[in-house]
């Protein structure tokens, strides 16, 4: 009997429909539409959900995932989710700061 190459895309849901949100660092703004939680190993994450698509690597993107800190914490807020879920979107661009410690860290900011 011949054998057939398994590919692991089919036990565990499929290739992945998101990238990371370094992809959009310098792309301008965009319209966030939706956020869940996608945590990375033991860090807390989220997937941000895109009106625009962006293409990464010849592909186009509509999730980005991120375990950048000040963004989780402000997606995980349950208000931005509700409403987010609501049907309302919200408008925003990365940005960066500088901590006390005088490191580069990055933001969600408003458009």
């Amino acid at each position: 009997m011949a054998s057939t190459k398994m590919k692991l895309s089919d036990y565990i849901g499929g290739a992945s429909n998101a990238t990371s949100l370094k992809n959009l660092d310098d792309a301008g703004s965009f319209t966030i539409l939706n956020v869940v939680d996608s945590n990375y190993n033991d860090t807390p994450g989220v997937k941000i959900t895109t009106q625009e698509g962006f293409e990464v690597n010849g592909k186009e993107y509509h999730e980005f995932y991120t375990t950048r800190k000040a963004i989780v914490d402000l997606l995980t807020s349950n208000e931005i989710r509700e409403d987010l879920r609501a049907g309302n979107s919200m408008l925003v661009q990365i940005g960066t700061r500088i901590s006390k410690g005088n490191k580069e860290y990055f933001v969600l900011e408003e458009i």
